[in-house]
């Protein structure tokens, strides 16, 4: 058995023991427990009790074999306690099936060595884009001697590593939301290490933007981290400003009396492209005419024809500004001079009117269409005091869809939001009426309201 003392931070001693066992009945034995008892002279100082003494998996000493266990470690926190000068070691261990037994042993404490000298590092966590310490960031160590020790960072971005040994090591910092960084650092030569760190890169997906020909200007989202140093490669787009640490860009496009034309806006760091912008302006002047300039469909939808009027050899575009996909071009999306512009209206099952535009070289054309036709009945529903439960039906096209909802707490909408076919109904219930006075609601079906009234 080998002992050895070290003076603690709290009081003396810290004690580390190591065990070597040798098995000699020919058995394979199962170390179960150790337990230690340190004296000095002939009195006891403190004992300690240590299972699965080996390790955490295996405790099993090999027939006619040794091991050594684990450093076992106890910690006399007791000021007034003298060190122990011996150590008394009782080990149960068993063979596995129905015998137990013990072994026991000393072993000499040499005078306890100080504890080793420790420093301290210290530093700031900051943001590179505004210099600001970065609350609850990580400091850990990652190398060397003091491999695991870690601290987190005040309001102010300031750490504290404390309890760390003489040696070079290096030293990572972290924060949710920034890249990581590391540096190397000796202790005690370097008592201060100070990090700046980048936030992440959250960047979009590659912008398209259509904009008109008299201009146009708004801020663009292109992400967090994305902004490093722009390149506009034409003269008429222009960044005014940023927003929110430069996930916001104020984008500024020149008016265009022109044909129409393309730029680009990129963001780089490093000749690393993080995000492009690319910005198609519909030309200016050059479309002078569209003919007609509205259509009207029924819900079955249907498709159109727009001859389109501009100037020989101007280039032009079209493009839907519905933001829905009632409409959608067929033919005619790119076009140079006088052309035609053809699109698709699609059906219309639902029971609410779609208005939507078509955007033709700076010229609009607008689409309009009525919403599938029913109707429903009864209207008005009188409901006595004790209520009930009613049906309300629904006709029309069998292509027409509807759903039916209510705000007020005392009626009930079975299969209440869901999209349902024509014809067909919906049942309600009405609560009982404790109120004492009369009192009223509304189910909404279809594009109609039901109007309910209940006696007191």
């Amino acid at each position: 058995m080998t002992a050895v003392a070290e003076t603690g931070s709290t009081g003396c001693c810290v004690y580390r023991v190591v065990l070597h066992l040798r098995e000699t009945a020919g058995a394979a034995a199962t170390i179960s427990s150790v337990d230690l008892t340190f004296s000095n002279g002939s009195t006891v100082v403190f004992s300690s009790h240590h299972d699965q003494p080996i390790s955490d998996t295996a405790n099993t000493c090999p027939a006619s074999g040794t091991v050594d266990t684990r450093e076992l470690h106890a910690t006399d926190a007791d000021l007034s306690h003298p060190q122990a000068t011996t150590v008394a070691a009782r080990v149960s261990f068993s063979d596995g099936s129905s015998f137990t037994g013990s072994a026991t042993g000393t072993a000499d404490i040499p005078a306890a060595s100080p504890a080793p000298q420790t420093f301290t590092l210290t530093g700031v966590i900051h943001d590179s884009s505004d210099d600001r310490g970065i609350e609850g960031s990580r400091v850990e160590v990652v190398t060397g001697p003091n491999n695991g020790k870690s601290s987190t960072t005040d309001s102010s971005g300031t750490y504290v590593l404390s309890g760390l040994a003489a040696g070079s090591f290096r030293v990572r910092a972290s924060a949710n939301g920034y890249d990581s960084g590391e540096q190397g650092v000796t202790v005690p030569d370097i008592p201060r290490a100070d990090f700046t760190l980048r936030r992440s890169r959250n960047c979009s997906p590659a912008i398209a933007l259509s904009v008109p020909p008299n201009g146009w200007e708004a801020y663009v989202d292109i992400g967090r981290g994305c902004l490093g140093g722009s390149n506009i490669d034409v003269p008429w787009i222009l960044i005014r400003s940023t927003m929110d640490a430069g996930r916001l860009v104020d984008v500024f496009v020149m008016p265009n009396s022109g044909a129409l034309r393309v730029g680009h806006i990129t963001f780089s760091d490093s000749g690393r492209v993080y995000q492009t912008i690319t910005i198609t302006q519909d030309a200016g002047g050059c479309v002078t005419g569209i003919s007609p300039t509205s259509q009207s469909f029924d819900e079955r939808g249907g498709s159109g024809s727009i001859a389109v009027t501009a100037v020989a050899g101007c280039s032009w575009q079209a493009r839907t500004n519905a933001g829905r996909p009632e409409v959608t071009l067929a033919a005619g999306a790119l076009g140079m001079g006088s052309g035609t512009v053809t699109f698709n209206v699609a059906a219309n099952p639902t029971v609410s009117a779609y208005f939507g535009d078509l955007n033709i070289g700076g010229l609009l054309f607008r689409v309009t269409q009525s919403a599938c036709p029913v109707t429903v009945s009864p209207l008005d529903v009188r409901v006595p005091a004790a209520g009930g439960s009613y049906t309300v039906t629904v006709s029309g096209s069998t292509m027409c869809t509807w759903s039916a909802t209510t705000v007020n707490s005392f009626i009930t909408v079975m299969q209440a939001n869901q999209t349902r076919p024509t014809p067909g109904s919906v049942t309600f219930t009405v609560a009982p009426n404790t109120t004492g006075a009369s009192r009223s609601g509304a189910v909404g079906v279809a594009s109609f309201t039901v109007r309910i009234t209940q006696d007191p």
